[in-house]
């Protein structure tokens, strides 16, 4: 968020800047939320909705900066092994979720 404003702060053509573009990083599961953590769903949803909001016609119009999001999906690599990703997924609200989470894990497709 701090780095958005303070791209705004200094590229926007209001105030002497040349315009241009901030790309945000949020995540697939901004969009479509993932179950076994919601809080970082949550913080990624964040991410693409002050994106979409400080990307709006009006704020471009004025500042002549572009704010874009990329949500990649999720990616094939060591921390979504078995071991470090069930240690992660915390059960204290539904009893079985690393279980769960795993299944879907091994269900789902992984970018390389």
């Amino acid at each position: 968020m701090q780095g958005t404003f303070l791209g705004l702060k200094y590229m926007s053509v209001a105030k002497r800047g040349r315009g241009g573009v901030i790309i945000n990083l949020s995540s697939i599961f901004g969009i479509d939320h993932l179950f076994v953590s919601p809080v970082y769903s949550a913080t990624k949803a964040f991410v693409l909705g002050l994106s979409r909001a400080l990307g709006h016609q009006i704020y471009y119009e004025h500042s002549k900066v572009r704010v874009i999001t990329l949500c990649p999906g999720a990616t094939k690599t060591d921390l979504l092994s078995k071991e470090p990703f069930t240690k992660a997924v915390n059960d204290a609200y539904k009893p079985g979720l690393k279980e769960i989470a795993y299944e879907q894990v091994e269900r789902s497709f992984l970018q390389s």
